[in-house]
């Protein structure tokens, strides 16, 4: 502030001056320059030094960079000090992880890997009640629309796995009978099912029984939502 002192002291000379009217108006100016620099850097170091408002800032930070569970941890943080921070982005945070787990649930799906598809559905089910028990600060509606979406996603994923290894087990059992064996299988069984992989090659090879139930799977394929 030493600067300000001189040109108050240089002020105070030339102020009642008439031929240095001028020149005192725009060292007055100048002394308001200086002092609002001085005190925006003074805030910026003071804000530097907060921890609430470095906090608030490394939060939207983190969200803006699609870094949700960073966001969440800082958030969960700062509404222990605010409860004002408890707000859309914080709430926001749930959804993108959660549908973050389902799209990956759906690529998995893709590929097959049922089981694990239904843990990625699971996990985001869970994101979902860990927003219901976090915030009061979302839309009931939507987050009864999604977890209904990750549940049926689930649910068809858990049918898929239980079929691939129900086939499995049928073309192991028709591999391994004579006709006759093979026809009295249709009485347990559901003749859909069994008319289809009746309907197919069946050898002797675990290449040919996979290919078997890949073209069952295929045949009663169901979408699932992202």
């Amino acid at each position: 502030m030493l600067i300000v002192k001189i040109f108050n002291v240089k002020y105070n000379i030339i102020k009642n001056d008439p031929k240095k009217e001028f020149e005192a108006q725009e060292l007055l100016n100048n002394i308001a320059n200086v002092a609002n620099s001085m005190k925006a850097f003074g805030g910026i170091a003071k804000g530097l030094k907060d921890p609430e408002l470095f906090g608030r800032k490394e939060a939207m930070e983190n969200y803006r960079q699609h870094e949700y569970e960073k966001a969440i941890k800082v958030y969960s943080e700062l509404i222990k000090a605010d409860a004002s921070y408890n707000n859309a982005e914080y709430a926001d945070s749930f959804l993108q992880l959660a549908a973050g787990h389902n799209l990956a649930g759906v690529k998995e799906y893709s590929k097959g890997r049922f089981e694990q598809a239904a843990k990625e559905f699971e996990n985001a089910m869970c994101w979902l009640d860990t927003m219901k028990k976090s915030t009061g600060n979302y839309d009931e509606q939507r987050c009864s629309g999604l977890k209904a979406i990750y549940e049926e996603n689930k649910n068809r994923t858990f049918e898929k796995k239980e079929k691939k290894l129900l086939l499995s087990v049928l073309c192991m059992s028709i591999r391994t009978s004579n006709p006759l064996e093979r026809t009295s299988l249709r009485v347990f069984m559901n003749p859909l099912f069994l008319s289809f992989l009746l309907s197919q090659p069946i050898t002797s090879s675990t290449h040919g029984c996979d290919l078997t139930i890949s073209r069952y799977i295929e045949s009663t394929n169901h979408v699932i939502c992202q």
